[in-house]
């Protein structure tokens, strides 16, 4: 509808459409590349790029490879709140939108309240910015948990990326060395790990990146005993599921058998929530009302 108002032509009807709105140039290669790993049938991209930062033919040399139809428009960034109210106004749509909305556009048109403040509104020296939450301080407070419970630990990184499941390799492999050569702890031993990695979706599963990374270990520690893995995401959330990530050991693989269900199978499909569920290997803590990355524990004991 707003298309159309703007004479915009209207592509047919996509079963998703994705409205990017950002004042970031440097953030539209990575949103770009989330929007096509998106796996609808059918979708097209609306980007509203805010500020005059951005290099429009840089943009239509990025989307124009996409595999489905992209719009978009450019807003400055001296529009104020009358100006968004006339556009509204112009085409008929203010009845359309909440209360709320109208409100707060008329209060900002009659200079009720300030206009969105502009880079030059400011005094930056009198700014300054305290970080009070990240992953390294969740790794940090994770250690000293772990030494209180009689555990060497270390942290090995804050800044894990990569493919999930070669993420859990490496971590598996650790975990092995440490039981195997006592290096480089000596058992009982407490490895963290924070980050995010990534998942290339191949299957129709259901699950997130933590509990790939835990379903892939569970394949790298078959057989194993006395290593454990948690990976978890801090929100409480782990992709489109009610689970913050899944724990796994040596056993796991063996259990999961023996209720009919394949490993390889399940991850390969990136189906690792299905996987864990029956097993009740699931980490499910709800929303823990913020958010610094993964965490991934591993814990090996003498």
């Amino acid at each position: 509808m707003l298309l159309g108002c703007h004479s915009i032509p209207v592509k047919a009807d996509p079963v998703v459409s994705i409205l990017l709105v950002t004042k970031r140039p440097d953030y539209l290669e990575h949103a770009v590349a989330q929007i096509r790993a998106q796996r609808y049938g059918s979708k097209e991209l609306v980007a509203v790029l805010h500020g005059d930062d951005f290099d429009l033919e840089a943009f239509a040399e990025l989307t124009a490879s996409c595999d489905f139809p992209t719009t978009t428009i450019q807003q400055p960034s001296t529009a104020t709140f009358g100006d968004c109210l006339k556009i509204l106004q112009r085409y008929g749509l203010e009845s359309q939108l909440p209360e709320t909305i109208r409100r707060r556009l008329s209060m900002g048109a009659k200079g009720e309240i300030e206009e969105t403040p502009k880079t030059d509104d400011f005094d930056w020296d009198r700014v300054q910015n305290v970080i009070i939450g990240n992953n390294r301080m969740a790794l940090e407070a994770a250690s000293r948990k772990a030494q209180d419970l009689g555990f060497n630990p270390f942290i090995l990184t804050s800044q894990l990326q990569g493919e999930a499941r070669e993420a859990a390799h490496v971590v598996a492999a650790i975990g092995k060395e440490i039981a195997q050569h006592q290096t480089p702890l000596i058992p009982p031993a407490c490895i963290l790990l924070g980050g995010e990695t990534t998942v290339t979706l191949k299957g129709d599963g259901e699950g997130g990146r933590n509990q790939e990374i835990s379903l892939a270990a569970a394949l790298a520690l078959d057989g194993i005993q006395k290593i454990y893995l948690l990976s978890a995401g801090s929100d409480g959330s782990d992709g489109p599921t009610d689970a913050a990530g899944a724990f796994t050991d040596g056993e796991t693989c063996d259990r999961a058998r023996k209720l009919g269900l394949d490993p390889h199978d399940f991850l390969a499909r990136n189906d690792a929530y299905t996987f864990f569920k029956p097993l009740d290997d699931l980490y499910i803590t709800g929303p823990t009302r913020t958010n610094v990355m993964d965490i991934i524990i591993v814990l090996v004991e003498t």
